[in-house]
């Protein structure tokens, strides 16, 4: 497509279907998948958003998921790793997790309580 201006500006535009670029990732025999976060709160809000798109999005590719939790994150004081094969093995470790957690928190409720 072309346009040519009466003042001499002249803009080209070359258009072209979208070619498919995605290209198969290698298989690897596990994945690292780091969070962290500034407090334990907010460690637990990041997985339970983590584990609602896995849910949303069952067909995401756990190498970008690693990829993208490993690039361009702040580092806090709070972390969570885990190695996993695979998204349904990372929904189980993260879900086993958050139940550890309620575990723990409950306990130190009933220590505090029995002070």
């Amino acid at each position: 497509m072309s346009s040519f201006g009466y003042s001499g500006t002249n803009a080209h535009v070359v258009m072209s279907e979208e070619l498919d670029t995605e290209e198969p990732h290698p298989s690897n025999p596990s994945y690292l998948i780091a969070l962290s976060a500034r407090n334990r709160k907010q460690l637990e809000v990041q997985v339970k958003n983590i584990l609602s798109f896995i849910e949303q999005r069952p067909d995401i590719s756990i190498t970008n998921v690693s990829y993208t939790l490993m690039i361009g994150r702040k580092q806090f004081r709070n972390r969570l790793a885990v190695i996993v094969k695979d998204l349904s093995e990372l929904t189980i470790e993260l879900t086993k997790w958050l139940e550890e957690t309620k575990v723990i928190e409950l306990k130190l409720v009933m220590v505090i309580q029995h002070l």
